[in-house]
């Protein structure tokens, strides 16, 4: 799944935009938190509209397998995550493209996955 031809790219300059799916594949294969990747491209939008799509889901999800064990913490987990989602913002929902400089990505990645 990881592709370290694509980080190669990166640090050479070669790439300079990534899409959503490299993204997500570059933190996997890296063992970081998404959030990090996107957060070194300046697109925490982008973060936020992957997390408050999967809010529904993730809500569904613990009210089916909790909630004969465990209603009330299924109802409770289940209010956490709509406060949570209603509260990201997604930015006039326009998409911005930003270029980044490949030295400012390869300064903050030293210790990426190293746990430095």
């Amino acid at each position: 799944m990881f592709d370290q031809g694509l980080l190669s790219k990166i640090q050479n300059s070669v790439v300079t935009s990534l899409s959503l799916e490299s993204v997500l594949k570059l933190a996997i294969g890296l063992s970081v938190p998404p959030h990090r990747i996107f957060s070194l491209l300046d697109r925490m939008d982008m973060h936020d509209l992957v997390i408050k799509s999967y809010a529904g889901e993730f809500s569904e999800l613990v009210t089916d397998n909790l909630r004969d064990e465990a209603p009330e913490i299924a109802d409770r987990l289940r209010s956490a995550l709509k406060e949570t989602a209603g509260k990201l913002s997604l930015e006039n929902g326009k998409t911005r493209r930003r270029r980044w400089e490949p030295d400012h990505f390869n300064n903050a990645a030293t210790g990426v996955g190293t746990g430095t």
